[in-house]
């Protein structure tokens, strides 16, 4: 096989772009035709072996060095000339790997490598694979963490693990992030460099295990505090006694306190909240399904601009959790049947908006004389649900079912410490 590849300067082909672009189309529709389902085992073989040699073709085309096998290693050899001019060597243990290279090398349409070029083409490429929105939390964390660093201009391939360390622990120490700020800045990282994985640029992450290190971190919450503070069993009590007194206004948004009183039992993310449809709730077997939110509406162009407008649905829950069912107590089913009656809207269970919401939040928690009012906002009615189930069960998978949590390490984060913190009242 060795022998049969011809050099660039012998070959009649070389020369003609309208061949070369032929021969690379012919090829991808042969590769389009193999991972074709509806073919039989057969045909699919012999596509991917016509694909095989049409592969070689192009490459004996277009390489100009020889190929040579190592004997005493067992492998093939060769060498490429790259973008900047320099030549590195390309081996496999097989002749149809080297191939699979070398067409790589030559066919594949070449990219920047720059880490800011690199981010457009993974923001790009993550189309269709997460939202708009997510894209558009991509394209944040990169203007605030990583635009203007030095590591920035760098080829990604020139970035070793040190750099990396070194990037992340002057990003800590500068910014005074947490732990958890500092994995999600390295969210955007991390998918650079599967995005460059998956073209082959990288053949691994090297900042998989970038936290075991010790970093400069600011101090978080004590442990046994949870993500959003509950209200206590008495303050519930003040924050049940507030709605009923909204709801005997005569001029007053009812579906307010309602959606307080539904969701301080039901414990719903606010997204998911307001994509509740009245198809959701069975009224005749007294259950709710929880299987779509309604999320800000941004959109993404081919330029990276982000325009926000309105509201949409989305069929699917947060980070592709499951679709889950609840069951409705004689108290909740009562509550949705009242909201039924006051025709809020003709689809939506509970329409409102965010901070109409939050500011409601905040009136019912000041009537129930807290103090410090920055530490509950709508997040607070989940919580509160989540830890007065945890109350009556005690066990964190129940309620990481009732949450619809995909691990028990979010669900801990919502009750942790509760059992510890309450064994402690009254001992101390």
């Amino acid at each position: 096989m060795a022998d049969m590849i011809l050099t660039a300067e012998n070959n009649a082909l070389v020369g003609s772009p309208e061949w070369f672009q032929s021969e690379k189309q012919k090829i991808s529709h042969l590769s389009s035709l193999a991972e074709c389902d509806t073919i039989s085992p057969e045909t699919r073989a012999s596509i991917s072996t016509m694909t095989k040699k049409e592969k070689e073709r192009y490459v004996q085309a277009v390489h100009p060095y020889k190929i040579s096998f190592v004997k005493s290693r067992g492998y093939y050899c060769t060498k490429v000339k790259c973008d900047d001019g320099s030549r590195k060597n390309i081996s496999a243990v097989t002749m149809e790997d080297l191939i699979r290279k070398l067409y790589d090398h030559y066919a594949e349409p070449k990219e920047s490598l720059v880490l800011s070029k690199l981010v457009r083409s993974m923001m790009l490429e993550c189309r269709g694979e997460v939202s708009d929105k997510t894209i558009a939390d991509y394209n944040r964390l990169w203007n605030i963490y990583y635009a203007g660093s030095k590591i920035a201009e760098k080829k990604i391939t020139n970035i070793s693990y040190d750099m990396w360390v070194e990037f992340v622990y002057e990003t800590v120490k500068t910014k005074k992030l947490t732990k958890k700020q500092a994995k999600t800045m390295m969210v955007v990282a991390n998918r650079i460099i599967k995005y460059c994985i998956r073209k082959r640029f990288l053949s691994y992450n090297p900042v998989r295990d970038i936290f075991e290190n010790d970093f400069p971190y600011r101090k978080e919450a004590a442990y046994n505090t949870i993500k959003a503070k509950p209200w206590t069993p008495a303050q519930q009590e003040k924050v049940v006694e507030w709605c009923d007194i909204q709801l005997g206004k005569a001029r007053t948004e009812k579906v307010y306190p309602m959606a307080i009183l539904f969701n301080m039992r039901a414990g719903l993310r606010f997204a998911e909240l307001t994509g509740l449809t009245w198809d959701d709730v069975d009224f005749e077997n007294s259950s709710l399904t929880i299987r779509k939110q309604k999320v800000s509406n941004c959109e993404m162009d081919e330029n990276l601009h982000f325009t926000y407008s309105g509201t949409k649905i989305r069929n699917n829950l947060k980070s592709y959790e499951n679709a889950r069912m609840l069951p409705l107590t004689e108290e909740t089913l009562a509550i949705l049947e009242k909201v039924r009656d006051y025709h809020f809207d003709g689809e939506y269970v509970f329409p409102l908006r965010y901070n109409t919401y939050g500011t409601k939040v905040k009136e019912a928690t000041a009537y129930a004389q807290v103090s410090d009012l920055n530490q509950f906002r709508t997040h607070t009615l989940r919580t509160t649900a989540a830890s007065n189930l945890y109350g009556k069960c005690h066990d964190i998978k129940t309620v990481q079912g009732f949450l619809g949590h995909t691990q028990p390490e979010m669900t801990s984060k919502y009750i942790k410490g509760l059992d510890s913190y309450n064994a402690l009242v009254g001992l101390i």
